[in-house]
């Protein structure tokens, strides 16, 4: 007896669309499953956010800390930032202020006063230092950012990572004609 097939078995049919329906769903839980590629793009859309946020403010309290260094200025960090609109009060809340995060990204919108998804600038008295923590939509706080009140009050601005001395500037001539000839 010669058999003679031509084509596909049943069997190997069903084997393949099995494989085809496995290899799907491992794909479809690694874009939308737990820990997934679409979460992990929303945790580092966050970050991005955190960092261009902090970055944003830092430099906020640099311009003030230069203000204050030339005599521009002679109040607190928190009433310079209110007055500059980067911070808005807390209805019943003392030493925390929300961010206004489209004035400090430079958006022509009002923000809102919910505080979920919300960056809040706080001041603790206890420690004496600032901090930025976020608050997102189920109510969980993080830390973003903290720094020394210290840093806002001293005389000088220190660059981290030198001792804070006074350098003399290099001696630059005058004299056009001297042709480095001191």
């Amino acid at each position: 007896m010669v058999r003679n097939s031509k084509g596909i078995t049943l069997i190997a049919l069903i084997i393949t669309i099995i494989v085809l329906l496995i290899l799907a769903g491992v794909t479809v839980n690694m874009v939308v499953g737990n820990n997934g590629v679409l979460d992990k793009a929303k945790q580092a859309k966050l970050k991005t956010s955190h960092a261009q946020i902090s970055e944003l403010f830092q430099l906020e309290c640099t311009g003030y800390q230069m203000e204050k260094e030339a005599g521009d200025t002679n109040i607190e960090l928190p009433e310079y930032l209110l007055e500059k609109g980067i911070i808005s009060e807390i209805e019943g809340e003392d030493n925390s202020w929300k961010i206004n995060k489209n004035n400090l990204l430079g958006i022509n919108e009002e923000d809102t006063d919910n505080l979920q998804n919300a960056y809040i600038f706080m001041y603790n008295e206890e420690n004496e230092d600032y901090s930025i923590k976020y608050i997102n939509e189920k109510n969980e706080e993080e830390v973003i950012n903290s720094f020394d009140k210290f840093d806002f009050d001293r005389e000088k601005i220190v660059i981290p990572g030198t001792t804070g001395d006074i350098i003399d500037p290099p001696f630059i001539p005058t004299d056009p004609m001297s042709h480095g000839k001191f």
